[in-house]
């Protein structure tokens, strides 16, 4: 008898204290706004960190693990102070979430800077202040950083593609490249402010509207690579990128029993590249209750999206059921990208319900890859640069010399940059999230039109912390 009461403290004892608990997940929620150098950006941020806080809320996580800083934050101290405060219970195996929505701009340096304003102090960080912070902290760490140029604090710069060294503990995702701006719609009945187009698809693909839209898979968890490929899709004004050294692993908190829906399912865009001679695109969507419909077409300026020449199609009511839509394109958006949006009315409120980079294919194509010489490559992402005279469909394949693939991306429409630049990026890792080993490797780069196809491929030597490239034609 003696032995069994030992024996049940024992095992009373190991689960109370087991070091095998549950990982937890914790997120800190920033939006900086009232802008003391930028008072003409005006202080719409709060709706994002409101809409995620509503994810986060239904995920299941307690209001001690999830805290809200709205126009608070305006030195690197108090960024300091409120990170050490929110993940100081953090342990080996959790995850801590930082937000952080605020203005990016590139410095006289060329550096990629993030800019804390409360409205009366204001001060600029880069990923090195946030790295040197969370070294105190254990675990995983997941940074979404949704501002203008932000790909620029780690290295993702269209304009200027550079070494970025951080803790490999550190997944960084965010809403832009170095070279872009960062989006947001408004509208006179958002009460909060304007909703950013990154953290609305944040929101939508973990399961804002009910359906974990970002679940590729149908596993019912998603992970941080489903959410960047999911991100990679929905958000077209601007090209969001991923450093991580395995996204595949980082399970994000999902949104449970949500009260919110959106009255149109499975939309559908069909193909996002167009023939020279297409004058129409044709959508397609089920209609789950009666619902105003809006469709808008954003036009590509000389550098930036035209957002003042949008042109918006209403369409009073959809009918319950399957439909098809046929949007025909005004002259100005048939010589290269644009952007098709499409909203429901719910109530006077807009809610996007999804939106897609699409381009006109060019008859004079002309297509060539690059992959800088580089020194150093410690960090995950190798930089490819691909030159393209307008808009093609675009795979990469990597594989050994003995013609086994390793990798292979999913097929995407090319970007629009000021220098007609694309730049993937290689993490110099397989499909399985395991680590190449030195040696000789090619990358293939497919590119296609509805009348044009061709491989372009670079052998590529990478031997330690240096990597050197030849290129040619298949």
């Amino acid at each position: 008898m003696r032995r069994f009461v030992g024996f049940i403290f024992v095992l009373l004892l190991f689960t109370f204290f087991s070091p095998f608990t549950k990982a937890e997940t914790r997120a800190l929620l920033i939006a900086c706004r009232n802008f003391v150098s930028y008072p003409s950006l005006g202080a719409s941020v709060s709706g994002n960190v409101q809409m995620l806080a509503s994810v986060f809320y239904s995920a299941g996580l307690p209001s001690d693990s999830l805290g809200i800083e709205d126009g608070t934050i305006g030195t690197v101290e108090d960024l300091e102070n409120v990170i050490l405060s929110r993940f100081s219970d953090a342990r080996q195996d959790d995850l801590s979430i930082l937000y952080l929505c605020t203005h990016g701009i590139i410095g006289k340096d060329g550096e990629g800077q993030l800019i804390l304003s409360d409205g009366i102090s204001e001060e600029g960080i880069d990923l090195s202040v946030l790295q040197e912070t969370f070294m105190e902290i254990p675990g995983q760490i997941l940074l979404l950083l949704d501002a203008c140029h932000s790909g620029a604090l780690i290295g993702h710069d269209a304009m200027r593609p550079r070494l970025v060294v951080h803790d490999q503990r550190i997944s960084v995702l965010t809403s832009a490249d170095g070279s872009e701006s960062a989006w947001y719609y408004d509208h006179e009945s958002l009460a909060s402010g304007a909703l950013s187009y990154f953290t609305a698809s944040i929101a939508s693909g973990l399961g804002f509207y009910g359906a974990l839209e970002a679940d590729f898979d149908k596993n019912g968890q998603i992970s941080l690579s489903e959410l960047y490929r999911y991100l990679q899709d929905n958000v077209a004004s601007s090209t969001c990128q991923l450093s991580s050294a395995k996204p595949d692993a980082i399970l994000l908190p999902t949104s449970k029993d949500s009260f919110l829906s959106k009255p149109i399912s499975a939309l559908s865009f069909g193909s996002s590249l167009l023939s020279s001679e297409s004058q129409e695109v044709t959508l397609s969507f089920t209609v789950l209750s009666p619902t105003q419909m809006l469709y808008r077409i954003i036009p590509l300026g000389s550098h930036y999206w035209d957002w003042q020449h949008a042109l918006s199609i209403y369409e009073e009511e959809s009918r319950i059921g399957r439909k098809r839509k046929k949007i025909h394109l005004p002259p100005e958006t048939t010589s290269s990208y644009f952007i098709l949006q499409v909203f429901v009315i719910n109530n006077g409120f807009p809610v996007l319900c999804g939106e897609r980079l699409m381009g006109y294919a060019s008859n004079d194509l002309d297509v060539s890859l690059q992959i800088p010489e580089v020194t150093d490559t410690r960090p995950y992402d190798l930089p490819l640069i691909i030159h393209t005279t307008g808009p093609v469909l675009m795979q990469l394949e990597i594989q050994n010399y003995q013609g086994e693939t390793l990798r292979t991306s999913p097929q995407e429409l090319s970007r629009p940059t000021p220098a007609s630049e694309c730049i993937l990026y290689w993490d110099k890792r397989t499909e399985a999230s395991n680590e190449i080993i030195p040696g000789n490797y090619i990358l293939m780069l497919h590119v296609e039109t509805e009348e044009y196809a061709e491989i372009v491929s670079s052998h590529i030597y990478i031997h330690g912390d240096s990597a050197v490239s030849k290129s040619e034609e298949l």
